[in-house]
């Protein structure tokens, strides 16, 4: 699984699909703030939270990733992924996912802890 705001989708994000698609023959691909009415302030981003750093709406962003992944010929399957709320992964992540993270910020090292303290496999496709 990877995941993201995806606010727009862009290069970095294929990459970062193409990376988890190499090493999967699917990929749960998880969009965060999924909903505008529980975004949450992170200390470890501190800009993510604000309307303006999410223009696009779950919806919008859904239809990005699966033109994006047609077009590159990755079966994914996008689901929400309230990333600022563990207690709540269970009811959307499957069990056994592996967790492909990229590392290149204070909020990366955030998430690695989160989801190694959920009990979620983690590879790191990149760090920063």
């Amino acid at each position: 699984m990877i995941h993201g705001r995806f606010q727009p989708f862009h290069n970095g994000h294929l990459e970062y699909l193409r990376g988890a698609a190499a090493q999967s023959d699917e990929v749960f691909v998880g969009i965060t703030n999924p909903d505008p009415q529980r975004v949450k302030e992170e200390p470890s981003d501190p800009l993510r939270h604000l309307p303006e750093s999410n223009p696009f709406t779950y919806v919008e962003r859904l239809l990005m990733i699966e033109a994006v992944a047609q077009d590159e010929g990755i079966r994914v399957h996008v689901i929400p992924f309230p990333v600022n709320e563990p207690e709540l992964w269970s009811a959307y992540v499957p069990a056994g996912v592996t967790q492909y993270l990229r590392l290149f910020s204070e909020w990366g090292g955030t998430k690695l802890e989160r989801m190694r303290e959920a009990g979620y496999e983690i590879v790191v496709l990149d760090e920063g």
